[in-house]
């Protein structure tokens, strides 16, 4: 392999970007739609919100965690494997309604045949649609940790990411992520506040894939945006999702194309490249890590995340079925509700990043800590319970917006 190579195939990052922004754009853009044809499907607005939510997050997590584990086992091109999880997502898209179709064929006679409850028939309803939505969503959470063994080996091969931690004489160095260091003595170590890498030199690493995350959110923004209030009043909905497969298959096919210029396996094999990561191995000793005197807080800490996500899809239905009665349209909502929560995160991440940015050094002035998470959660709380109120008075300001703008009534939906 030439030296140049990996700087060669570093080249196409900037396709890389274009496509995942695309990717955001048309995932967002399904949801809108899939919850279009759900309300048809279950007659209101909450239990089509909460398929699709559901489907959507549990086909992301499935994805990224299998996928994730195996790409780090095969050697197969990376680009390869993206263009066809995009592929295989816009021609299953193609077909959805058609398995909807299906799915009415499955749920309507069993209802005539036993007739079930109301709570047993949406639970049926439920179960259907969650296996026919939960293919192109695994496939979806696939892209993320693909895309990411990309950029992780280009930068491992041009030696961007480098082992630059120096370990303190008396810490013995551990073999495991995340085990407790122990000095000399054998006691273990309290906090301490020093600098922490995680794999060396990271910079490069971590700034390419922040352009990633935020390209990807800013695509998800305005597919949500233009999808719901523009796309589907305009051109309905099947012409909308074939519209919307039609990227996905574009950055399919291309990505396959441009996977034809890059080496069929990776350049580094698998043997090469554990050697290699392993010698980045995380020094916990420069980590503001609690030690095992507390090592409960791990555990904790990892509940109350998995609280904050439960918490935050309460949200995004409460919200919605909220908005609908005052928009007086469930895609509207919807749409409203997604774009709002997305540029919400994405906003955040830049305001904390900038917040606990890092110099050339690799230090901070700040530390993130529980705290700071603790205080973020209190002040989720609490603006949303500030937030109840001012939905009652948001009818009246609509009603003011549409007195005095009578003649451009989308410049009040919007």
């Amino acid at each position: 392999m030439s030296a140049n190579q990996p700087h060669n195939q570093l080249r196409y990052t900037p396709f890389i970007y274009l496509a995942f922004f695309l990717s955001g754009m048309c995932g967002l853009s399904y949801q809108i739609i899939w919850l279009r044809k759900l309300t048809l499907i279950f007659g209101g607005t909450v239990p089509a919100t909460t398929t699709v939510l559901v489907a959507f997050m549990s086909g992301l997590a499935i994805g990224s965690f299998y996928f994730g584990r195996w790409i780090d086992k095969t050697s197969q091109n990376p680009i390869r494997i993206y263009g066809w999880l995009e592929l295989g997502i816009g021609l299953y898209a193609c077909i959805i309604l058609v398995l909807f179709k299906l799915a009415e064929v499955v749920y309507i006679p069993l209802y005539q045949q036993f007739e079930p409850s109301l709570y047993l028939f949406n639970l049926l309803r439920f179960v259907i649609v969650f296996l026919i939505l939960i293919i192109p969503t695994v496939l979806m959470g696939a892209t993320l940790p693909i895309i990411t063994k990309f950029f992780i080996v280009r930068l491992l091969e041009r030696s961007e990411l480098s082992l630059d931690t120096k370990v303190p004489k008396d810490v013995v160095q551990p073999t495991i992520v995340g085990s407790i260091p122990l000095p000399a003595n054998g006691i273990p170590l309290r906090r301490e506040k020093r600098n922490c890498h995680t794999i060396g030199n990271i910079s490069q690493l971590g700034k390419k894939l922040g352009i990633l995350y935020g390209l990807n959110t800013l695509g998800a923004a305005l597919g949500a945006f233009l999808v719901g209030f523009f796309l589907l009043p305009r051109w309905g909905l099947t012409l909308t999702i074939y519209l919307t497969a039609l990227v996905n298959i574009i950055i399919g096919l291309v990505s396959l194309g441009l996977a034809k210029r890059l080496p069929p396996q990776l350049t580094m094999s698998n043997e090469q490249l554990a050697m290699k990561q392993k010698s980045a191995v995380v020094n916990t000793s420069h980590c503001s890590l609690l030690t095992a005197h507390y090592s409960f807080i791990p555990i904790l800490l990892l509940l109350t995340i998995g609280l904050s996500g439960f918490a935050s899809m309460c949200y995004e239905i409460a919200w919605t079925r909220v908005l609908s009665l005052i928009l007086g349209s469930s895609i509207y909502a919807f749409s409203t509700m997604l774009v709002t929560f997305i540029l919400g995160i994405a906003l955040g991440s830049l305001l904390f990043s900038a917040w606990f940015k890092t110099n050339k050094e690799g230090t901070s002035k700040r530390e993130p800590s529980l705290t700071h998470f603790g205080w973020v959660e209190f002040g989720i709380g609490l603006f949303a319970l500030i937030a109840i109120p001012l939905f009652s008075l948001m009818p009246y300001l609509f009603l003011y917006l549409f007195k005095i703008s009578s003649a451009h009534a989308w410049i009040v939906t919007i």
